[in-house]
């Protein structure tokens, strides 16, 4: 008997070196009082400060904007001490309610397109101002890149005349923070109708700066400025070269 219970206790003994040694190389140094950054197991981060630490149960956060966050300890990588929150973008880390996550992105965006084209000669059969209204959806890859593609409609206000454009696009996220810079660049075709006639749109570019700000969640507000180039024939006017340049403005889920 005596024998089974000094067993028992190594084996206790064992277990409880173990547990603090994992708990040791989950947090480093770590006490009510740092600036930390917990790197959870499927790729975000939260930064804060540590309010309340409880080894191999939970971790709870106060991040900047005041929010307070309880981590399990079973979906923590590790905890790191951290200065300041880094806000570039450009890293394969995501960080917590902060800019763009991983995941599916889908948007919708509407706006109006003001004509800066040839205003030599026809001007008022070569306006292309119009309405538009975009759907894109696609995968933020890492918190700088967002791939996806989409479709939109762009009716033509001084025309009976629609476009339909088909494109991909590839935005770039610059800080990881609630308000966030971006780039933005769509690459497709359009094709389009007339009463009169057949139109024919050719190549559609439109490279486009914007800024997102975040709301709840995955909902944010995207505002932008874009170039919209795109070659169009026609049976009954003679254009090339459509350059609108467009305000609009979208959410995104």
């Amino acid at each position: 008997m005596l024998q089974y219970k000094r067993i028992l206790v190594l084996i206790v003994a064992v277990l409880g070196i173990t547990l603090v040694s994992v708990a040791q190389d989950v947090a480093t140094d770590v006490s009510t009082d740092k600036n930390v950054a917990v790197c959870l197991k499927n790729g975000h981060m939260v930064f804060g400060e540590v309010i309340e630490y409880n080894p191999l149960h939970s971790v709870t956060v106060r991040q900047a904007d005041g929010t307070e966050t309880t981590i399990e300890w079973n979906l923590i990588k590790v905890i790191k001490k951290s200065n300041a929150q880094p806000l570039s973008a450009f890293t394969t880390e995501f960080v917590e309610g902060k800019g763009p996550q991983r995941g599916v992105r889908p948007m919708i965006d509407g706006g109006y397109g003001f004509f800066v084209g040839d205003h030599k000669a026809n001007v008022d059969d070569r306006s292309h101002q119009h309405i538009e209204v975009n759907a894109v959806v696609g995968y933020q890859l890492l918190p700088c890149l967002f791939l996806g593609a989409g479709a939109g409609l762009y009716h033509f206000t001084k025309q009976d005349v629609n476009a339909y454009p088909v494109f991909g696009d590839v935005r770039l996220d610059f800080l990881r923070n609630n308000i966030t810079p971006f780039l933005d660049l769509r690459l497709g075709k359009a094709f389009g109708s007339h009463s009169m006639g057949r139109v024919k749109y050719g190549m559609m570019f439109r490279p486009s700066v914007g800024c997102r700000f975040s709301l709840k969640g995955r909902l944010a507000l995207n505002v932008q400025l874009g170039m919209t180039l795109c070659k169009v024939k026609s049976t009954h006017i003679a254009v090339d070269d459509m350059q609108t340049l467009t305000l609009s403005a979208g959410i995104e889920f």
